[in-house]
């Protein structure tokens, strides 16, 4: 038993003060250890002192990172050399924890990297380091004479992109006829600016500009003409995701087929009123208006009134498969969008919250005098927007007539049966 116990204790007393990771010996520049871009790398800082020298290339000009990461209780100190071997940047806690990352823009080459216990007074027993590159990405060369990415008119668009250096941009081309609309989405970290320019017989005139943080979106309407959209990081060059689509905004040949209004001055808490408008419009389609909104203004040339709704107030429609509608209810008012065969039919039913006094439909549908001026010469405007601008408009014009009885308000339009 004694002899088995002295076995043990001889054992344990010949185990090495501490295991070295596979690298070493790394502790000269003449003995660093080669990394590749995007490897990543175990290592230690052991025994107290121990300093661990990597060695990289670059091969072309591009934004690199070197970031090292670990257990939370350890502390290290990176120093980055150029092929001169001459510090050319440093850093203790960038990284995570109170782990060192270097971040810089770096010229074709051999580097060496430099890492060590912060104080030069502990071990760090396991940390990781790794090496990244900005590459070029796959729609490079893209600069505005010659190579901007050309966006095709009514496309979406979706691109994983990066700014591979400080003085990287990426550029998009695109040429629209008719008023057009321009949502463009964009993702990254540090942000990114963006830059539209009108081109001119070959010279930029800026129009407006666009700053995103994170994730942002932006919006514009666009008059015919070629326009170049580039952009470049806020900070620094990274990865980045963007997104957009162009639209032409179209104008649709509107014909009023009925219009109908009926208000209801008695047998309710509130007075009620009903308007139906039907329209001929053979280029609307109801798929077309999922995710718009639907702004609509009928304005009485006669007396100068106008009553517009802007629908479904700030949310987006309902789709019905069965009737083919689109459906928009409040407490106090529904508002339906239905299309048969071509036509778009809209009807909105209302209960006044107020009681007594004319409303604003009563004046524009029937005018107040309905003895005097009994015919009313109205303007119809539609629209149908996505981020604020049209993707799609028309106007029409029309005559009602108005008739007053003892409990309601009605007009219709002339010639067409109620």
């Amino acid at each position: 038993m004694t002899s088995g116990r002295l076995m043990v204790f001889l054992s344990l007393c010949c185990l090495p003060a501490f295991a070295a990771d596979m690298y070493e010996p790394d502790d000269s520049f003449e003995t660093a250890k080669t990394i590749n871009i995007g490897e990543t790398q175990q290592r230690s800082i052991d025994p107290v002192g121990d300093k661990d020298y990597i060695m990289f290339n670059v091969a072309t000009a591009s934004y690199c990172t070197i970031e090292s990461w670990g257990a939370a209780a350890y502390d290290n100190y990176m120093y980055l050399y150029d092929s001169n071997r001459y510090l050319i940047a440093s850093d203790a806690d960038s990284g995570s924890g109170a782990f060192a990352m270097i971040t810089r823009q770096l010229t074709a080459g051999a580097y060496w990297v430099r890492l060590e216990d912060y104080g030069n007074n502990n071990t760090i027993s396991s940390y990781f380091v790794r090496i990244e590159s900005l590459e070029p990405d796959a729609y490079e060369p893209d600069d505005p004479s010659n190579h901007a990415f050309r966006v095709a008119v009514n496309s979406s668009l979706f691109q994983q992109r990066s700014w591979h250096n400080d003085l990287d941009r990426d550029w998009y081309l695109f040429t629209v006829t008719d008023q057009a609309g321009l949502v463009l989405a964009h993702t990254s970290t540090y942000g990114a600016v963006y830059t539209l320019y009108e081109s001119v017989q070959g010279t930029l005139y800026t129009v407006a500009s666009f700053y995103s943080y994170g994730a942002s979106a932006w919006s514009r309407q666009l008059q015919p003409g070629t326009y170049v959209l580039g952009n470049q990081p806020y900070n620094y060059p990274e990865k980045y995701v963007t997104a957009f689509q162009l639209w032409q905004t179209t104008q649709v040949p509107l014909k009023c087929t009925k219009l109908s209004f009926k208000r209801y001055l008695s047998g309710k808490q509130y007075p009620r009123h009903k308007w139906k408008l039907g329209l001929q419009a053979d280029n609307v389609n109801l798929e077309s208006l999922r995710g718009l909104l639907l702004y609509v203004t009928i304005f009485n040339s006669n007396n100068y009134t106008s009553y517009s709704l802007n629908l479904p107030y700030g949310r987006l429609m309902e789709y019905g498969r069965r009737d083919l509608s689109l459906r928009c209810a409040t407490m106090f008012d529904v508002f339906q969008a239905k299309l048969t065969k071509g036509n778009l039919r809209l009807i909105e039913r209302i209960s006044d919250t107020s009681i007594g006094g004319v409303s604003a439909p009563d004046s524009v549908f029937c005018m107040t005098d309905y003895k005097y001026s009994p015919i009313a010469n109205l303007t119809i405007h539609i629209e149908a927007r996505r981020a604020g601008i049209p993707v799609f408009y028309g106007d029409c014009a029309v005559q009602v007539r108005a008739k007053y009885a003892r409990t309601a308000i009605t007009a219709s339009t002339l010639g067409k049966r109620r």
